[in-house]
């Protein structure tokens, strides 16, 4: 951007929560049901679960009741089985981690099921970029067309089955675009992500990074299970990588610890002229803190 003099970033940051991307019939599902149309809701289970090949009754319970639950109740039933791939068990226990990757309460109070989805779509892309990181990292202007107000306002005013139908993510999106973009790239069902190039990374680099893992130090405090990390990473080495983020982060956290390690080495108590100097014991107040990092 600053060899072409370009000032502005286009981010796609929103696109999949305003215009829903994901083939969820949840919100749907759920309106039929808190409005009592029940026959129409036989009908969408029917065809939701040869859609998606799921069983009826895992439909019922899983996309129909479970959304409409109160929300301490909704909360604890999705925890239950929604731990991190690379967390340590008594970890996630302790800091009640299954909890923590449940999704907010929407603040908005929508009425229907499927206006609270939104909603919390966009709530949630918003938070992720109110920090302004990007605009920091990289030191340009960044906009985000796809949480523009007056856009975020129609999507959230429209019906569900406008925005995703059986076999149709961002639907709507798509038959707008019909005649303005090449039929291939309209109906596209998949895109590209991160995944190949974390694991050439990953394999270039792995005789640097076993010999950072024999003494991972995200496991030596407890965080990370070792046996995950080492079979995670060996899986992005080898090109079968799942959960991309969660390993970076990972990765992230264990330079910064070892960061913070040698910065306490470092500080240790020394004597100058006679008289002892003390340095913050960085190591024993983070792990006198560990119990309760999130």
């Amino acid at each position: 951007m600053r060899l072409a003099n370009a000032r502005v970033l286009l981010s796609g940051i929103g696109g999949d929560e305003i215009t829903c991307s994901n083939p969820d019939p949840s919100p749907e599902l759920a309106d039929l049901l808190v409005t009592g149309r029940l026959s129409q809701l036989h009908a969408g289970l029917k065809a939701w679960s040869t859609y998606l090949r799921k069983p009826y009754v895992e439909l019922l319970w899983r996309n129909t009741l479970l959304p409409v639950m109160p929300g301490s109740l909704r909360l604890k039933r999705m925890a239950r089985g929604n731990l991190p791939l690379l967390a340590d068990k008594e970890f996630a226990k302790r800091t009640h981690l299954r909890e923590r990757m449940c999704l907010p309460t929407e603040p908005f109070g929508c009425s229907s099921p499927s206006a609270r989805d939104q909603a919390l779509g966009f709530w949630t892309a918003a938070r992720g970029i109110a920090a302004g990181h990007r605009r920091e990292i990289s030191k340009v202007d960044v906009s985000y067309p796809f949480l523009h107000r007056p856009l975020v306002e129609f999507m959230q005013a429209i019906p569900h089955t406008q925005r995703v139908r059986i076999g149709e993510t961002r639907s709507l999106m798509r038959r707008s675009l019909k005649n303005v973009l090449p039929e291939k790239i309209r109906k596209r069902k998949s895109k590209g992500n991160p995944t190949e190039i974390v694991s050439r990374a990953l394999a270039r680099e792995w005789s640097h990074l076993r010999e950072l893992f024999k003494d991972a130090r995200v496991c030596a405090y407890g965080f990370i299970d070792h046996s995950a990390l080492v079979s995670t990473t060996e899986g992005f080495r080898h090109g079968c990588g799942m959960q991309t983020p969660m390993l970076l982060k990972a990765l992230t956290v264990e330079v910064w610890l070892r960061a913070l390690e040698q910065r306490s080495t470092s500080s240790r108590p020394s004597t100058v002229a006679g008289k002892t100097r003390a340095f913050p014991q960085t190591t024993v107040q983070l792990r006198a803190s560990s119990a309760g990092a999130q």
